[in-house]
């Protein structure tokens, strides 16, 4: 079994856990073996979380580096949590966990130029609050109307094309950004 060669070729210090004071041995001072596959499990995702830090690093564009960086975390997340809970522990899980929201909230960046155009603004005259726009702040209310729909045009069309395998985390990201998205643009339509 791979726990057997494992324990034949040694902890290896993976992940320094022998200097970790927790770290466990059985009574004759040797590593147990399950103690050896958490070890190496996460000295191979540490690898390839590297791996995939350093090919994100080759997107020219922050919303592919942030879509491709959500994908593979989600997928090794909710593989963490489906296959290897067993093995792995929890603070393994919660890294993982902490990777997917930062590169959510990164993907989440990308639209913020899009709703920018829907930012509430409050035109005062003479000390008070307007109740009705003058032909200007009409204006200015059209134009970022305009703006808000191209960008937004813009977004949709390029976003669709990218890939997001997963339903669940497609559903999730969608829900995230309606949930910003929708209050904006009624609370901006009502002006």
């Amino acid at each position: 079994t791979v726990e057997s060669t494992l324990l034949t070729l040694g902890d290896g210090n993976w992940n320094a856990s022998e200097k970790d004071p927790n770290f466990s041995r059985d009574r004759n001072g040797r590593i147990p073996g399950n103690a050896v596959m958490k070890h190496y499990f996460a000295d191979v995702l540490e690898c390839l979380a590297q791996s995939l830090d350093s090919k994100a690093k080759t997107y020219k564009k922050p919303t592919l580096t942030s879509i491709f960086l959500l994908n593979n975390y989600y997928y090794i997340l909710k593989s963490i949590r489906t296959q290897f809970m067993t093995v792995l522990d929890q603070e393994i899980e919660s890294k993982f966990d902490k990777m997917v929201k930062k590169w959510n909230d990164a993907y989440q960046d990308t639209w913020k130029s899009c709703f920018s155009n829907l930012m509430d603004y409050t035109w005062v005259r003479g000390g008070a609050i307007k109740t009705t726009l003058g032909s200007n702040e009409r204006q200015t209310v059209k134009e970022k109307f305009k703006n808000f729909n191209t960008e937004f045009d813009e977004l949709y069309k390029a976003h669709k094309g990218y890939a997001m395998p997963d339903p669940e985390l497609r559903n999730q990201v969608i829900r995230d950004i309606r949930g910003v998205l929708i209050p904006m643009y009624n609370r901006f339509l009502e002006k």
